[in-house]
This record gives structure tokens, C-alpha cells and sequence, in this order.
């Protein structure tokens, strides 16, 4: 953390006072605890320089001090679903669209596409227009490694997408989510994606595995593949496997237990772009 003089003789909650684009110098410290009601919501923070400073070695840091002047983070962590006896899958996926202010943004209706012989695919109840902005939000409620992108297909073709965009994880993020009810919203929770020009279908897919996976080479080969979107897709993840999972027939997520720590779950949304 950035840590300039009033951070030296803070006590109960540091308040800075100086200007977080000037560089004063770095300490290292370990975040022990948060609490979204003590100053407004502040992380508590250990540090390494005794009893007598702060409250006991110890220092309240308001989110937004936090946030400007925190360098760089790190997290260890294990993951903790390779010693699992069942392999448990559950994650699920939705797509808000925007209206004129944000605080009109509304989930857009996802249903079973018709299409495809399983509910792999959720499709918009709706059709939406060029300009339509829209955020991409998804998850998993166990520990996954979790990965997402996207992929266009033109209007008026049955087999042919444009190349894959890399949504989740960008360069230098952990695909891990260690946790339970974890959620990722793209490509942020004050901006949005906006469709373009070009007609017809637009899936997003999200990907849920136990182990590592490589996700540009996948993205590569789903390329290269031939056949509709599922069948692209099970070529491009070999040697693993998709999982066969059970999906809600009223919201686009799904669940598994499985014996298989290779296989890998899959759910794909689209929004129907006219």
C-alpha cells in the first residue's frame, strides 16, 4: 500500500488527507476482517509494526482510501473442490439489459432454446436491436476454476462464427473462484456491453472445470471446429469431456454431481440480435 505520513500516526480509522497520485513509499500488510457499517464500510488491516501503533497493531481503512491507494494484492489460496469426494457442479448465468440509466437495468427473460435437444442453451424470450447495451453477469455456488467468452453467428447461418472474444479471466486474474456464491459481472457493474450492427446471435458461454484449463487454446480449436455451437464446442475441450449436468427449466443454471474430476460444465446463453 501506498502509505503516506498520516498513515504513520493514524489511529481508530485512517482518514488520509493527501493525494493518492503521489507516491510516498510501500508497506506490505495483511487484511484480517472487513465491515460494511464501521466508517461507511472500511477493511480491517494488520500490521507489522507492533502493539503500539494504530489500535494495537491493528488499523481501520475506509473502502475508498482502500481503493486509492492499495497497490497491489494478493490472495493465497488452494482449491479446495480437488479433495472433494463428489465432483459438485452448480453456476448460473443471466444477462441485465440497460435502459437509459442504469438504475433501469432489468434481467432479460432467458428460456430453453428451441433449437438444441437439452437446455444447454438459454436463449432471450425477446429479440433485441443494434445499440442494445447489456451487462454479462455469472457464477459459481462451488469451488470452480470459471471461464467465459463469447461468440457471434451471423444471421441467416446455420454454421458459421465469427472468431471467439475472451471475456473471463483477462491477463493476470485467477480463473479460481474459491468460494461458494461467487458472482463475476461484466464488463463491469458501472459500464456495458452494447450489440452492434451485425445481425443474429450472439452466445456467450461460460465454462466450469476442477482443474485448470487452457482457454485460448480451447477458444482456438472451438474456431477451427465444424458443426453447430455444442458440437464446436465438445471438440474444443477434448480430452475433457462435457459434463452432462441438469439444467433449470426456469433460469439459465445448472447442477451435477459427478465421479469425473476431468469433466467440464458448460452453459451458454444468446441473445437473440436483430
Amino acid at each position: 500500500m501506498n502509505t503516506p505520513d498520516s498513515f504513520l500516526s493514524a489511529s481508530n480509522v485512517w482518514q488520509p488527507t493527501e493525494n493518492p497520485d503521489y507516491y510516498y513509499y510501500g508497506h506490505a500488510m495483511c487484511v484480517v476482517g472487513y465491515d460494511d457499517d464501521r466508517f461507511g464500510g472500511a477493511f480491517e488491516i494488520m500490521n507489522s509494526w507492533g502493539r503500539g501503533w494504530g489500535n494495537g497493531g491493528f488499523m481501520w481503512i475506509p473502502y475508498r482510501a482502500f481503493v486509492d491507494f492499495v497497490i497491489e494484492a494478493y490472495e493465497i489460496i488452494e482449491n479446495l473442490a480437488i479433495f472433494s469426494d463428489v465432483v459438485r457442479f452448480e453456476g448460473f448465468s443471466r444477462i441485465e439489459i440497460i435502459g437509459q440509466d442504469a438504475a433501469r437495468a432489468q434481467t432479460a427473460a432467458l428460456v430453453p432454446s428451441p433449437v438444441v435437444s437439452s437446455q444447454q442453451v438459454y436463449i432471450t424470450a425477446q429479440p433485441y436491436s443494434p445499440g442494445t447495451q447489456f451487462r454479462f453477469i455469472f457464477g459459481a455456488r462451488e469451488s470452480a476454476y470459471v471461464y467465459a467468452f463469447a461468440v457471434s453467428q451471423p444471421a441467416g447461418s446455420s454454421g458459421l462464427f465469427y472468431t471467439p472474444v475472451l471475456l473471463f479471466p483477462q491477463p493476470g486474474v485467477s480463473p479460481l473462484l474459491n468460494y461458494r456464491s461467487s458472482e463475476i459481472v461484466l464488463p463491469s457493474e458501472d459500464r456495458a456491453f452494447a450489440l452492434d450492427g451485425d445481425t443474429g446471435m450472439e452466445y456467450l458461454i461460460l465454462l466450469q472445470s476442477k482443474q485448470a484449463l487452457d482457454l485460448q487454446v480451447i477458444m482456438r480449436r472451438f474456431n477451427s471446429a465444424q458443426g453447430n455451437i455444442q458440437a464446436r464446442l465438445s471438440a474444443a475441450l477434448r480430452p475433457n469431456r462435457l459434463a452432462t449436468l441438469s439444467y433449470d427449466p426456469n433460469e439459465a443454471a445448472f447442477s451435477a454431481e459427478l465421479d469425473d474430476p476431468m469433466a467440464v460444465a458448460a452453459l451458454i446463453v444468446a441473445i437473440d440480435h436483430r
